[in-house]
This record gives structure tokens, C-alpha cells and sequence, in this order.
């Protein structure tokens, strides 16, 4: 059995545009106030920093351990919310877009309340996301915004996005469009032309395969199928 739990598809996804919309639609809420420069000449370190190239900027990122690379990615982004006021904010990724809610109880300073407030919130972000127009093509720039509970019951539903975001990605998205905020456009930093799609596939050969056949299947299929052909026992619950 050869097995690919993801294919490829061209990388056409908004998720770098996501936290700026999140600002714009007032769900996410910054602290940031003007910089001024600090008196007398800049240190050796902002020196160094603004002649970095991104080239050399991205060697140094590359140098460092992955969890802290990620860490300070997360500090980066996430330094400048005002948490008193921010609702939902969204969560590193380079795919999909990833929306958590601010929930009181839940997140260190949270402010939604768990129940009617959340759904309605949930709610309220899936219809103004998917208003987002893709103005390069004027076709919506959302195929679809998937509310964690819906798709997701069970026990560990907290340690995942309250909301996920996938794109339409029939062309590029450079720029999002809305009717409440005007447009607004920014650069992928993700240079890979491509990228995951949710379509894998199966190439099986061998004793108990008798023919070749196309079709669908489901990946969670792959590993009683496999337990099967090993005659070993599988749950009841799961076909194969």
C-alpha cells in the first residue's frame, strides 16, 4: 500500500489577510500607538536590523529551533492586542485560516461568554467572512467558514480554532475585498508555489487485491483496512 494522507494544490489561500480583516471588522482589537525614535543614535542591534536583507533575515529565523522560531512568531503577532477589547484573534498557520474566540474562562483574559454570546459570535464572523470577495476575479474569496462545533463534537474540542476558514482557491488572493471595509491587500510570506489539498490518494497491489478500481475513500479507511489484510482485530465502530 502506498499512502498520501494530503495532495498538492496550488497555493491560493487569504490566511496572511485574516488578522488584518479581524482589525478592520473590529473583532480584534491593538494597543499599538505611534513609534516614536528614541533619542541619540540607534543601537547596534536596530542598526543591524534595518540593513538586514529579508534573505538574511529569513537565514537567521531558519538557524533558530523550530518551537523557538514559533514562539517568537507568536509573540510577534500576538504582543499588540489589547485583550480587554479583542473578541477573536487568529492563530499561526499557512493554510487555512484559524479564528479562536477570546472566551471568558477559557483564554487567560477573556471576554465572551461561553453559550449564547459565543454562538452568536460564531455566528456573526462566518457571515462576514463569507462576504469576502476576491477583487482580482470578483468570485468570493471564502469557500466556506467551519464552526468547530459542528464539525468537530468530542471531548478535546477546546484545544481546537473556535473557526476555520478555507479558501477559494481557483486564483491567487493578493487582496480581500468587503463591503464594510474596503479593500485591502497584503503579500503571502509563504513563497511555496504550492501547497496541501484535502484530496490523498491509495495505490494498493498485491495478494487479496484482485483488480484495479478508482474511487473515493476516507483516510480513516487506510488503518483497519491494513489490520484486515493482517488478520488482526479492528474496533467495530470504524468499516475499513
Amino acid at each position: 500500500l502506498v499512502v498520501s494522507g494530503d495532495g498538492v494544490r496550488p497555493n491560493h489561500t487569504g490566511w496572511h489577510l485574516l488578522p488584518i480583516v479581524l482589525e478592520r471588522l473590529g473583532y480584534t482589537c491593538s494597543t499599538r500607538r505611534p513609534v516614536v525614535p528614541p533619542a541619540g543614535a540607534p543601537s547596534f542591534l536596530q542598526q543591524a536590523r534595518r540593513r538586514a536583507t529579508a534573505a538574511a533575515k529569513r537565514r537567521v529565523a531558519e538557524s533558530l529551533p523550530w518551537r523557538l522560531r514559533d514562539r517568537i512568531g507568536v509573540w510577534i503577532q500576538t504582543a499588540s492586542i489589547d485583550w480587554s477589547r479583542t473578541r477573536a484573534f487568529t492563530l499561526p498557520t499557512d493554510l487555512e485560516g484559524c479564528i479562536r474566540l477570546n472566551v471568558k474562562g477559557r483564554e487567560p483574559h477573556g471576554i465572551v461568554d461561553p453559550g449564547a454570546q459565543y454562538a452568536d459570535l460564531c455566528e456573526d464572523l462566518r457571515a462576514r467572512l463569507e462576504e469576502l470577495t476576491n477583487p482580482a476575479t470578483g468570485a468570493p474569496a471564502v469557500r466556506r467558514v467551519w464552526i468547530r462545533n459542528e464539525v468537530f463534537p468530542g471531548p478535546r474540542q477546546e484545544e481546537l480554532p473556535d473557526l476555520i476558514v478555507t479558501w477559494n482557491d481557483q486564483a491567487p488572493v493578493v487582496a480581500l475585498a468587503s463591503p464594510r471595509f474596503g479593500v485591502i491587500e497584503a503579500v503571502n510570506p509563504d513563497v511555496r508555489p504550492g501547497t496541501h489539498s484535502t484530496s490523498g490518494f491509495l495505490i494498493a497491489a498485491g495478494p487479496g487485491i484482485p483488480h484495479a478500481r478508482d474511487g473515493h475513500g476516507r483516510l480513516t479507511d487506510v488503518a483497519p483496512t491494513v489490520l484486515d489484510f493482517l488478520a488482526l482485530s479492528r474496533p467495530s465502530d470504524v468499516d475499513g
